[in-house]
């Protein structure tokens, strides 16, 4: 009697440490899923601020080179 006592204790402490564990995995892939969007967002906004001076400035490279630059 006492063993089967024991035994339902584990089962049902194995099930809701299990289900827990499921619930964890979910909230990590979320986290990663945010952190990921946090860094596209971030990469896009570093590329367009630095983006136009790249331009600006491989423009007046190219215009040295072809001797079109305006002093």
């Amino acid at each position: 009697m006492q063993i089967m006592s024991m035994l339902s204790t584990l089962v049902a402490y194995a099930q809701t440490h299990a289900s827990r564990l499921q619930r964890d995995e979910g909230l990590e892939t979320v986290e990663y899923a945010l952190i990921a969007a946090l860094i596209a967002v971030v990469a896009i906004g570093v590329i367009e601020l630095l983006g136009q001076g790249v331009t600006a400035t491989f423009q007046s490279i190219l215009d040295a080179i072809n001797g079109t630059a305006t002093p």
